[in-house]
This record gives structure tokens, sequence and C-alpha cells, in this order.
């Protein structure tokens, strides 16, 4: 409550200038927004409101005109939003953390980022759909358990049509990460573009794999079609650093069991390097971000909740990702039907150097899942198969195998 924290009514994440978007000068690859920061803070939950307010005071006593100003916080997660002038960015990243007293928290700059009981689920008997269950035994599981609705299932993603019946019950606490209310669903409007018909069918389709209904008649199954789960959306385009962490923090406080993170942040510049360039420059690019993702990640573990996130789809080495380098997630790459890497995957396992960042792999080409019907148009022209009448569609990527693993947790 002092005055240089934002007033509750214009606390909220603001929008990414596209203008703003710039090539970090630090490794040369990543993405990220020239004029702003995180800070995370390690306070307790008792604490944390009363260190926030010290932050602003010294932050402010320390770094005169309006280019430096906090733009957002949220003290029930602890995470903060700065503006900096884009010049001193890296200057004040750097010297944040001597400079701002008698506080324990972590800086990184805003990266932008780019799944034997048979159900009666039509998808099941078109053979092409069928055989990655088969693949990963998961008729012989469902003999076992179906999951529980005691077991929550948290996936930050797009956003999610809940009037689709497949993923519309057992859900709790929806959020919209961008706007902080719990209207989840994809706009109003038709998509207007390829890339918002990939955002408006996204996290649909995610959720699908990971919790979709089974024996109703409709679409497929998700591996566990009896766990509760908790949509997060994280809403358009671009997404970044900043919304990731609230969205996985904001699961880990309501109490997620596991967490699907189908997003990441490898550039296409450098997924086409040499793998030993790739290896080189994971050694070192991104290491702030690196130091707050691997508190986050320690965090969701101490509240026992495992995160699953894909590898991405470069074909590339998934340490070019900081989300990817954490021993305590399971980083899902691709296969298709018959086990066989997907050609698009990324991959961890890097013999020659002995790095091995991947935990497992899982089916990820032509999984049949959730879709938004307004969204049917774009994809027959693609020629992505789709049921414009059901609401249901196929999709391939690292981003369908890793709720096949957030299922299986």
């Amino acid at each position: 409550g002092v005055d240089e924290l934002p007033s509750p009514d214009r606390n909220f994440i603001p929008p990414i200038d596209s203008t703003k978007i710039i090539t970090d000068p630090e490794d040369s690859v990543s993405q990220i927004v020239c004029d702003r920061l995180i800070v995370f803070f390690k306070s307790t939950p008792e604490k944390v409101q009363d260190d926030m307010a010290s932050f602003a005071r010294q932050f402010k006593q320390q770094y005169q005109g309006n280019a430096y100003q906090i733009l957002y916080y949220n003290s029930s997660i602890g995470t903060m939003y700065i503006g900096v002038p884009e010049s001193e960015r890296t200057k004040v990243a750097d010297e944040l953390p001597q400079k701002i007293q008698g506080i324990d928290f972590l800086v990184t700059t805003d990266q932008i980022l780019s799944g034997m009981s048979k159900p009666s689920d039509p998808g099941f008997s078109i053979s092409n759909y069928d055989e990655y269950f088969k693949l990963i035994q998961a008729y012989d599981a469902w003999d076992i358990t179906r999951g529980s609705k005691d077991v929550k299932v948290a996936i930050v993603d797009s956003y999610f049509d809940l009037s689709n019946p497949e993923i519309g019950e057992r859900y709790a606490n929806p959020i919209n990460i961008s706007t902080r209310r719990v209207n989840v669903l994809p706009p109003a409007a038709m998509p207007a573009s390829e890339e918002e018909v990939g955002l408006y069918c996204h996290g649909s389709h995610v959720a699908g794999l990971a919790i979709g209904g089974q024996n109703n008649r409709l679409g497929c199954s998700g591996i566990a079609p009896e766990c509760s789960w908790i949509p997060i959306a994280l809403g358009n385009y671009p997404w970044s650093t900043i919304r990731i962490l609230e969205g996985v923090l904001y699961a880990v406080y309501r109490g997620a069991d596991v967490i699907n993170l189908s997003v990441g942040g490898i550039s296409p510049l450098m997924a086409q390097l040499p793998l030993g360039d790739q290896v080189a420059i994971s050694q070192v690019a991104g290491k702030r971000g690196e130091t707050v993702w691997d508190y986050i990640v320690e965090i969701a573990n101490r509240n026992n909740c495992i995160i699953c996130k894909a590898s991405g789809n470069e074909s590339a080495f998934m340490g070019l990702d900081f989300m990817n380098r954490s021993d305590l997630v399971i980083n899902v790459e691709a296969v298709d039907n018959q086990g066989i890497k997907a050609d698009f995957s990324n991959f961890g396992v890097v013999d020659e150097v002995g790095i091995h960042y991947s935990a497992v792999a899982a089916p990820g080409v032509k999984l049949w899942s959730v879709s938004d019907k307004r969204c049917a148009p774009y994809w027959l022209l693609s020629g992505t198969k789709v049921s414009v009448k059901e609401g249901f569609q196929e999709m391939d990527g690292t981003s369908m195998a890793a709720p096949v693993v957030t299922g299986a947790v």
C-alpha cells in the first residue's frame, strides 16, 4: 500500500508492445522485451507484501525518472514487473541485488516464448488413433485406474473451450492470466489468421489429451479421464516468461498435483545452428531466467507438484530453452505411433558431451482431441483432419506428447 506500487484498479500485466521485442544482445539469439524486467521475491507469504513495498521505495530512490516504473505486482505469488530504459536493462538487472537492501529476490529479463478397458468414444474406432494408446499400454492402465477427482491436473495454455463436454467438466479455479478474470474461453470473434487458429484451439486440444472424458460417446479420451483439472489461460500472443511464471505459481498455490506446460522459447535462428553451437549456447544463454525457473520448480516440488513440459518442435537441442534444463521437470520429446522419434521433436541427449536433459518421450503425431468449431475451415484448408460437428481434430507436436505424460503422472 505505498505510492510506488500500482493501485489495485491498475494492477495487471501490461500488454507487450511488439516494437519492444528485440534479440537479446547477451546471447544474440533469444527474443526478449527490451524495457522490462521480472523480479521474483523469495520472501515468506507473511513478509512478501512488506518486502514488495520496501523494494518499491528503494527502487524509486535509486532510479529517478518516469522510465523506471513498477508496472505490476502480485503479492500472492511474489512476482513483480518493472519498466526500465532499454539502454539500462542489463545494468539494472546486474546491480539491483546490490542496490536494494534487506530483501531476498531474483531478477530476470522477460523472454518471449513461441497426450484393457476400451472406451466407447469414436476415436477408438479409427486404428490410427488407437495405436498410441496401445503403445503406452493405456488400456492396461485403465483397468487399474482412470485417475481420481482428488488429483488436480493444471493445464497452462492458450484458451479452453469449456462448452465442449469433453473438457467442460471436473474443472475448478479457472483463470485468465492476462485479464485476471475467470473467463478462459477463446475470443468471441472468428479467428482472423492461422496464428489465431492455433491460439484458439491449442489449450483445448492439450487439455483433452490429458483429462478429456471417457465413455461419453465423444472424441477419444484423455489419459486421466477422471481427474479434476484447473484451466489456466495465458491469453493472446506474445506469451512471455512473466505469464508462464504466473500461471505455474497459480497452479501450485491452487493445489495442483501436476502441471502441463506445452510452451517453449527456442528461436528458429538457434535451431538452424550446428549442434555443437547449440550446446555451447545453452551453457551460457538465459542464465538469469534459468535461475528464476529453477527456483519456481523448487517451489512446485516443495508443494508436491510435478511439472511436465513440452521440449519444443524445432528438431533442435532442447537445452536452448532455459525452461528445459531442470532435472526436476519432466521434459517430453515426441514419438510417432510406432515409438520412433518424430522428425520435428527437440531432443535432450547429446552423448558426446555427456548431456542428458530429456526424461521421457511420448506419442505426439496425429493425436485426436478437442478443437474449437470456429477453427474448422482453416484446418480443412490445411489438410488437417477435423470433425466440424463434434469439435475435434488431430494435431502433431511435443505439445501433444506432454499432456500424455501429464495424464500418466
